[in-house]
C-alpha cells in the first residue's frame, strides 16, 4: 500500500481528464484494479463509472464522474488531489 502514494496513475488520469484525451483517461483507468487489489472499494467503484463512461475514447459528458473520483481518491489515499478541477 505505501506504494500506491508513489503511483502516477491518478496523476495520469487528472492530466488526460484536463487535456479532454479520452483515450490517455481509458488507458489510465487501470486504477480501478489497482484500487481493487488494495481493497479502496470506493475509488474502484467510482472509477469503474468513470471508465464506462468515457470508454471507447467518448467525450466526458457527466463531470460529476471525475469529480467523485478525485474525492475517493482523497479519501482513500489520505491526501489532497494535485487537480485543479478536484
Amino acid at each position: 500500500m505505501r506504494k500506491y502514494a508513489n503511483d502516477p496513475t491518478y496523476n495520469r488520469l487528472t492530466a488526460a481528464v484536463e487535456a479532454k484525451n479520452w483515450k490517455d483517461a481509458v488507458l489510465a483507468l487501470h486504477l480501478k484494479g489497482v484500487a481493487q487489489n488494495l481493497g479502496f472499494d470506493r475509488l474502484q467503484k467510482s472509477a469503474s463509472a468513470l471508465t464506462e463512461a468515457v470508454r471507447g475514447a467518448v467525450p466526458l459528458t457527466d463531470e460529476s464522474l471525475f469529480e467523485e473520483v478525485c474525492k475517493d481518491q482523497e479519501g482513500d489515499r489520505g491526501r489532497p488531489s494535485k487537480s485543479s478541477r478536484c
